[in-house]
């Protein structure tokens, strides 16, 4: 029983490392984006725009890695995509146009997807159906912790070394999980390629539709769409609003934006504490009302001319938080709400809600920051009013 439970714990960090690695690919060359357009000889807005084109990637790499990896194996998928990862990484470091950047950007995106498609699926192999609620919690935490602590990561980096600093650290975290992946992860038998349950019985159309049709899994999945697109949006344009607007050195944006994001940390681990006590419908509604409220202030503040850099701080924060509750909630509600194909269940998922991040941060890039901060909070307000709808007018009120 012990040694059962210490490989499940094993599991479960190198699982979590793999998690983590999608939050660090977005957000630890944040810091790097002024530098960058500085080199390629771009504006603010294209060099944004790689966001855009990671999620992207990212969201084909939905299509393909989770419903692939029930097929094939997940252990196989993942050890394949990390590969492409890799290989591309360590391509993008060396590149030199920045049409060539976005390209090997957008393939770094697809195949990170697997990380989360596949992880997904992964957790619900170890935990279950009944369990995977409680699990996805404590992942949620680990999720937080990228857009948290990474950022800042880049910063000093960029700041002791130069732009290729960051991805060089990448290319080391991806190698390193991939070796652990390999030597220590075995393929759940339940879904070894040579023994997928349903694969045979169910077409792939099939599965799609018994997934996107289910009321309670559509409710939570466009919640979270728009939840973390909203987060990203503000992660888009973080670098230059502080930089930029606000004129801080990159080193006090590095702090200043850990500050920020540390509310979406500190919603993970409020979610984690309450999803054993509380309604998860419950739970939802009272993050996505508390991002709604703080956009709502924001948007005041930007209109009457009102805002300040402690303002701004103060109410993104309590903004990130809501989306910190909400996000690893809506996730939580997806794997539990439909567990009959979990790797399509995962690739629905990771699908909708990198299409709203590739959405949101497009826009979010196009309006930028530059000469007024009202485009933003008008972005954050509408799609907290949208996210907020959404879920509360599709999810049955029976379920939970």
């Amino acid at each position: 029983m012990m040694a059962k439970n210490h490989k499940t714990m094993l599991s479960s960090i190198i699982i979590g490392a793999v998690f983590l690695l999608t939050q660090v690919n977005f957000s630890i060359y944040l810091p790097t984006m002024p530098a960058l357009a500085q080199l390629y000889g771009v504006t603010s807005h294209q060099i944004m725009s790689s966001i855009s084109y990671g999620f992207f990637g990212y969201l084909l790499g939905q299509l393909f890695w989770g419903t692939a990896s029930d097929y094939f194996g997940r252990k196989r998928m993942l050890l394949l995509a990390l590969l492409l990862y890799s290989i591309s990484l360590a391509w993008l470091i060396f590149s030199t146009f920045i049409v060539e950047f976005f390209i090997l950007y957008s393939i770094m995106g697809f195949a990170i997807a697997a990380c989360t498609s596949i992880g997904n699926a992964f957790m619900h192999d170890i935990y279950g159906a009944s369990k995977v609620k409680i699990a996805l919690s404590y992942v949620g935490i680990t999720l937080a912790s990228g857009p948290f602590v990474f950022p800042f990561v880049g910063t000093y980096l960029l700041t002791w070394f130069n732009w290729k600093a960051p991805f060089l650290f990448l290319l080391i975290a991806s190698t390193l999980i991939f070796l652990a992946l390999a030597i220590y992860i075995k393929e759940p038998k339940k879904n070894a390629p040579t023994n997928t349950a349903n694969a045979s019985n169910v077409s792939l159309i099939q599965r799609f539709s018994n997934v996107l049709t289910h009321q309670p899994f559509l409710a939570y999945v466009l919640a979270l769409s728009c939840s973390f697109g909203l987060f990203y949006s503000y992660m888009t344009v973080s670098s230059y609003l502080f930089i930029k607007y606000f004129h801080l050195s990159t080193k006090n944006f590095g702090a200043i934006n850990a500050l920020v994001v540390m509310g979406y940390f500190l919603g993970a681990i409020t979610f984690s504490i309450l999803v054993k006590r509380a309604h998860l419908r419950h739970l939802v509604m009272a993050a996505l009302f508390i991002s709604l409220i703080s956009s709502a202030i924001l948007l005041i503040l930007c209109l009457t001319h009102t805002s300040s850099l402690f303002s701004i701080i103060v109410v993104m924060m309590m903004f990130i938080f809501g989306l910190g509750i909400s996000v690893p909630a809506c996730k939580s509600g997806c794997m539990s709400s439909h567990s009959h194909y979990p790797g399509v269940s995962a690739s629905c998922m990771k699908l909708i809600q990198s299409g709203g991040a590739l959405i949101l941060s497009a826009v979010a890039a196009y309006v930028g920051v530059s000469f007024s901060l009202i485009p933003l909070s008008i972005l954050l307000f509408s799609g907290s009013v949208i996210s907020t709808a959404l879920f509360f007018f599709i999810l049955p009120s029976h379920s939970t």
